[in-house]
């Protein structure tokens, strides 16, 4: 986990709420950046090519950022990924969004994808632990436990 026991007990339930709060907001704001990248409006005209090119480089960030975040190949090629992922999705995308509105758009969309990939592991160990009433110390020590035990690894925590 990436911040192990600093949060201590007492704010354990605060910061997954927080968590949880923060990872359903950049869900939202992908949402709605979406709808004002793909929805025709009155200032900006929107046809099948503009929505199609927008797409393409939505997909090629929304592939760099997954390649990226996991550490499925050593550190300079996740760099050169994500040097080049990056500059051609935002040059796919850019090409295509032409007012302001669509670039902050497509800029917003960016961070909350990168925001939900680095997070959803983070918050996903947080959830297990606060549904067990645990903290990582206890997790450690009972999965220590078992392992001396030589238990079944999926036995529950709580047995």
């Amino acid at each position: 986990m990436a911040l192990n026991n600093c949060v201590g007990v007492r704010n354990f339930k605060a910061f997954v709420t927080f968590l949880v709060v923060s990872f359903t907001f950049a869900i939202f704001m992908t949402v709605s950046c979406l709808c004002i990248l793909l929805i025709s409006r009155d200032y900006s005209d929107r046809n099948l090519f503009k929505i199609v090119g927008t797409i393409s480089g939505l997909l090629v960030g929304v592939v760099t950022f997954a390649l990226t975040v996991k550490p499925w190949f050593k550190n300079t090629c996740r760099f050169m990924i994500a040097l080049f992922g990056i500059i051609l999705a935002m040059g796919l995308t850019m090409a295509f969004c032409r007012d302001v509105a669509s670039v902050i758009a497509a800029t917003v969309i960016y961070l909350a994808f990168g925001y939900t990939l680095i997070i959803r592991s983070m918050l996903s160990d947080y959830l297990d632990l606060v549904s067990r009433h645990l903290t990582t110390k206890e997790k450690k020590a009972r999965q220590q436990c078992i392992k001396e035990r030589c238990l079944a690894k999926d036995s529950d925590f709580k047995n």
